[in-house]
């Protein structure tokens, strides 16, 4: 028998707002809410579209969980890139502050992913994210030499290296998910305090330490660029 090969997502524009519909049911509902009718019905195309694009439900969640993760890989190398110029603490910054925005952007694509790395229902999701990730890894490492050669930070060991960059990377993770996750709740957020947020704990890992009020006030003198930037 001959192999069927998916079509690609980015084919037309039937296929991107199939994928959207898929990405917006899983962040509100989860992965095991997704149902080809539904997305087809959010989508606004005949309900056999979904199946005729994607063969089926698990190459529908696999092809947009790729489209999200493209997206997300590509702003934090947009945001990589802009960092190149800057001095090594404001790059960190600024790099950690692409996925929050990202979230800001796109919490329909964030949930996705959340939702893909904690599923038990289909199988391989992991992998695709790690393809993604792995690329990120060493965007963090790089950074975080900048910090070092600058003598902003002292790592004198590898699982030193190791503990600050599990922790940089869980930063803007953790604010990436509750960013989204506010967005879609509607709760009362605002994007200034989101970056403040951020810019704390960011300052909080740099120190390892320090008294919050002390903190605050330190960051808005230190970062009062960044918190005024429209990105």
């Amino acid at each position: 028998m001959t192999a069927v090969n998916l079509p690609d997502p980015d084919d037309d524009a039937v296929s991107e707002s199939l994928l959207a519909a898929a990405t917006e049911i899983v962040a509100l509902a989860g992965i095991e809410a997704l149902r080809m009718r539904d997305v087809a019905k959010k989508a606004g195309v005949a309900l056999g579209t979904p199946s005729y694009k994607f063969k089926n439900r698990e190459g529908l969640i696999h092809a947009a969980l790729d489209r999200a993760n493209r997206m997300i890989s590509e702003n934090l190398q947009e945001f990589y890139e802009r960092g190149l110029d800057r001095p090594p603490y404001d790059a960190a910054l600024h790099f950690i502050w692409g996925r929050v925005q990202f979230a800001w952007d796109h919490p329909h694509e964030t949930l996705l992913r959340a939702h893909a790395v904690y599923s038990n229902t289909t199988q391989n999701f992991r992998k695709i994210i790690a393809r993604y990730a792995n690329a990120n890894v060493e965007r963090v490492i790089h950074v975080i030499q900048r910090l070092e050669e600058a003598k902003i930070i002292t790592l004198p060991e590898h699982k030193h290296r190791i503990y600050f960059a599990r922790n940089y990377m869980y930063i803007g993770w953790s604010y990436t998910q509750s960013t989204a996750l506010s967005l879609v709740d509607s709760d009362d957020i605002t994007y200034e305090s989101s970056k403040l947020s951020v810019a704390c704990a960011f300052e909080s890992l740099i120190r390892g330490a320090g008294n919050p009020m002390i903190l605050e006030q330190d960051v808005v003198k230190k970062s009062k660029a960044f918190l005024e930037e429209k990105l």
